[in-house]
């Protein structure tokens, strides 16, 4: 089966995750790399008015491969940003596809992941899409999670999940993308 993973990252989890993924699966792997510097205010602007970053170039054309997997973060509940206009111009030529997210935000399920890629993508081609939050399956997560579990009543404390890097954690990347590959193996073309 032909693979094609596109990734875009900002803090770099995304990132090393989509290099191990596309290693293990004997993926193509293209980098979604913007035009410009992204700071917090772009972050706002183009989720709230839907905006569709520039990016440095757009992936190969879709059509020579039997899945192309998407991985990158989710921001203030929706894909992020510079994927839009990638989107755009894969939507025709997709055969199948699956969105992957390591994720450092709601600890809940993200229900409305689903109802936009169908938007952009189309939902007769989508195969999967997975939202992987980093607070339950990384290590410092992990034993803040076994902590307030002990405690009963006591809350996780999550202020720290944005200062994670899973580059710097060999053994929890190579456990996500062992599950990881695992769950998108079942894929069939």
């Amino acid at each position: 089966m032909q693979i094609l993973l596109i990734s875009y990252s900002l803090t770099g989890n995304n990132q090393a995750l989509a290099e191990a993924c596309a290693a293990k699966l004997g993926a193509n792997h293209f980098i979604l790399e913007e035009e410009r510097e992204r700071k917090i205010t772009t972050t706002l602007l183009d989720m709230a008015f839907g905006r569709k970053p520039r990016l440095k170039a757009l992936p190969p054309s879709a059509s020579a491969y039997n899945l192309v997997i998407f991985m990158g973060p989710i921001w203030m509940f929706n894909i992020a940003s510079p994927f839009r206009r990638c989107f755009k111009a894969l939507r025709k030529d997709l055969k199948k596809y699956a969105f992957v997210s390591l994720s450092g935000g709601a600890l809940g399920a993200n229900v409305g992941l689903p109802r936009e890629l169908a938007r952009r993508l189309g939902k007769k081609n989508l195969a999967l899409v997975l939202d992987v939050n980093a607070y339950h399956f990384c290590r410092p997560a992990i034993e803040v999670n076994q902590k307030a579990d002990l405690g009963g009543n006591q809350a996780p404390d999550t202020s720290d999940k944005g200062e994670y890097r899973l580059a710097a954690h060999p053994e929890d990347l190579q456990r996500l993308t062992n599950m990881i590959c695992g769950i998108l193996g079942e894929i069939q073309a």
